[in-house]
């Protein structure tokens, strides 16, 4: 149907802002149909230069203009302008418009909530058209997430200065500090003078206690000072991986070799029963044995001694861990009990 028909818009002047496509472009067709000049805006040139061509391939002569319509100085120039090259506007059609997304309510979580969706009841207080003071509620799921937390205790390296193939007892905790659950946690030790000690320690709940217990081995003489580092990662529930660092020192020298060339010694670098026989090395020879003897007895026992009190101290801490989340535990049910009255 010819819209000249029954409405007619000849001789007049047609702003529709924002019509270079879409609702605003229908709009300037139709009233084009009717008979109007059509002037439009967008707020880029190419999208003006874009709608320019959709009207020509419509048949239809446009005029764009490039013009932002939230800066009243950029409208009232771009008015005067199609006032001075096309006329004076007739009919105005505010077409464009801005959409500004912004939170109807605001919420902030407490930092000892359990990682968990919580349920939010919304009370609605509202008026219709036949009825006043009208109330509904609204149920809303809200899921909390909390941030993952892990700290380490002090390392042991025992002992701390090892020869090339030599090893290295390295143990320390890795303690879970945060509200979630820390999954699939790997311990792995990086360092150019190293090898090996990777270790998996699995699933560590909240609150819990991870216990690293690994064997290093020396794989080239220390060249730095003697840093080397504990990588510790761990995932969420979504698979993303943290990874947080831990710096060691361990000294790695090249093993030294006893030099038997002396003329005492035979040539297969024995020395001969005879002369020990004859001179009481044998005493001599004997004595620094039992003495090494001795002291790697004793080593061991320190050893033994230490790694008891560090378990000792792991069972206390994972005791004062446990009566801590009793305690945040008593405390939430203290404080549904006060909501609730």
């Amino acid at each position: 149907m010819d819209n000249k028909t029954n409405f007619s818009l000849e001789g007049k002047v047609a702003l529709v802002t924002g019509a270079s496509y879409g609702i605003g472009f229908a709009i300037a067709k139709a009233m084009a149909g009717a008979g109007a000049t059509i002037v439009f805006n967008d707020i880029k040139q190419e999208l003006v230069d874009k709608g320019i061509a959709a009207y020509k391939e419509e048949g239809i002569t446009a005029h764009g203009y490039v013009c932002d319509v939230t800066d009243e100085e950029a409208v009232n120039a771009m008015v005067a302008k199609i006032e001075e090259e096309v006329g004076v506007i007739d009919v105005l059609v505010n077409n464009a418009g801005i959409i500004k997304r912004i939170p109807m309510i605001e919420m902030s979580a407490k930092a000892d909530l359990a990682q968990k969706p919580y349920v939010l009841d919304v009370n609605m207080k509202y008026d219709a058209k036949d009825a006043v003071d009208l109330t509904d509620t609204a149920s809303v799921s809200i899921p909390i997430l909390q941030e993952q937390r892990c700290e380490t205790g002090d390392a042991e390296v025992m002992p701390s200065d090892i020869t090339v193939g030599g090893q290295t007892n390295i143990m320390f905790d890795v303690y879970n500090t945060g509200k979630t659950t820390l999954y699939n946690v790997w311990v792995k030790f990086e360092g150019d003078s190293i090898t090996g000690g990777d270790s998996f320690l699995g699933t560590i709940a909240s609150g819990a206690t991870g216990s690293v217990d690994a064997m290093v081995t020396g794989a080239a003489a220390t060249m730095d000072d003697g840093k080397i580092k504990a990588m510790i990662s761990y995932e969420n529930e979504s698979g993303v991986v943290t990874t947080i660092e831990k710096e060691l020192e361990l000294f790695v020298s090249e093993e030294m070799m006893e030099d038997f060339s002396d003329p005492a010694f035979g040539m297969e670098g024995e020395m001969g029963m005879e002369e020990l026989e004859g001179s009481g090395g044998a005493e001599k020879f004997i004595l620094p044995v039992v003495l090494v003897v001795i002291v790697l007895i004793a080593a061991a026992v320190v050893f033994l001694r230490i790694r008891k009190k560090k378990k000792k101290e792991q069972e206390e801490m994972e005791e004062d861990l446990k009566a801590l989340k009793e305690t945040e535990k008593e405390a939430e049910k203290a404080d549904d009990w006060a909501n609730k009255w």
